[in-house]
């Protein structure tokens, strides 16, 4: 009796053990697959965060050089996801008015492949970046020149290469208002000169975006603005496409904006005789707004616009 009892406790204790054994199997491939499973994802967003990177270094290379895929912008991709990522680069449009896409893939081991079956898993992330014309932005000058102009028009069609100093004058029309510039009241208030001035020499602290209309004096500017103190220096200003009503009621829309090295200025004298001469420049401005429907003089922002197919580059 006692030695049945001993041989059916010692058969139950070898039955238990191969269950056990059997039981730890599955454990263990769910162990497995749970560590290798939290490492891809850990890689994967790296190689997420790796490809934004890039992407927006390319994008700020091509604006600033006309070079976008740089060994330093794809260098960021290594630099945030490891040396053994692999990353490719394209760009679409033009460096003014484009789209930057960086592709960042990296081959993640598995820590149990032999247990679940795969030795690694590749990780792969796309991100898009577009440049575009500044939709607004803070620091102006009040001074806002005519979409129009000879001048501005000679340099959108140099594709904003000309080194050229242009002499803007006071002749032409602009939409219904005499000149190729007008001064433009900012804030809504008296138009005072001292703010006028104040401007002129700092920029207007608020935020200027396209599709907005302002009051302004248009014809030429007063003698009495100090428009010296901006020569030598390099100033943003607002570039209007239509205008209407006349005098102190006048009404401009800010199309777009662009920047400009003020060479010198001559207010006075004949109105024939003065004029403002400039050098045009291209402004890459980051972080600021984007806008999709300006025309753009060379003023432009990128932000990214898609990461492994989410949003949309337009």
């Amino acid at each position: 009796m006692i030695g049945s009892f001993a041989r059916r406790t010692h058969n139950d204790r070898g039955a238990v053990s191969a269950l056990t054994a059997l039981a730890i199997l599955p454990i263990i491939a769910v162990t497995a697959v749970g560590v290798d499973g939290g490492r891809v994802f850990v890689e994967d967003q790296r190689v997420k965060t790796a490809s934004e990177a890039g992407a927006m270094a390319a994008a700020s290379d091509w604006v600033r050089t006309g070079t976008a895929c740089t060994t330093s912008a794809l260098g960021l991709v290594k630099a945030n996801a490891g040396e053994s990522t692999l990353a490719n680069c394209s760009t679409a449009g033009s460096r003014y008015s484009g789209v930057v896409t960086v592709a960042a893939s990296k081959d993640v081991a598995a820590l149990f492949g032999s247990v679940i079956g795969r030795e690694s898993t590749t990780v792969e992330s796309t991100a898009s970046v577009q440049v575009r014309p500044v939709g607004g932005m803070n620091g102006l000058r009040p001074t806002a020149l005519c979409q129009d102009s000879p001048a501005l028009v000679a340099w959108r069609n140099s594709g904003f290469s000309s080194s050229q100093i242009f002499s803007v004058d006071f002749t032409g029309t602009c939409g219904d208002i005499p000149g190729n510039w007008g001064v433009l009241d900012f804030d809504g208030g008296s138009n005072r000169t001292p703010d006028l001035q104040s401007w002129i020499n700092s920029g207007y602290p608020g935020m200027v975006s396209v599709g907005q209309e302002f009051n302004g004096d248009p014809g030429i500017p007063s003698p009495a603005l100090q428009m010296d103190s901006v020569v030598g220096k390099t100033v943003t200003v607002p570039v209007f496409d239509r205008s209407r009503l006349q005098g102190s009621t006048s009404v401009f829309h800010v199309s777009s904006f662009v920047q400009m090295e003020v060479i010198a200025v001559q207010l006075n004298g004949s109105a024939s005789s003065r004029n403002v001469s400039v050098r045009f420049k291209t402004a890459p401005i980051a972080g600021a707004q984007g806008s999709s429907g300006s025309a753009g003089n060379g003023v432009v922002t990128w932000s990214p616009c898609q990461l492994d197919g989410n949003g949309v580059c337009s």
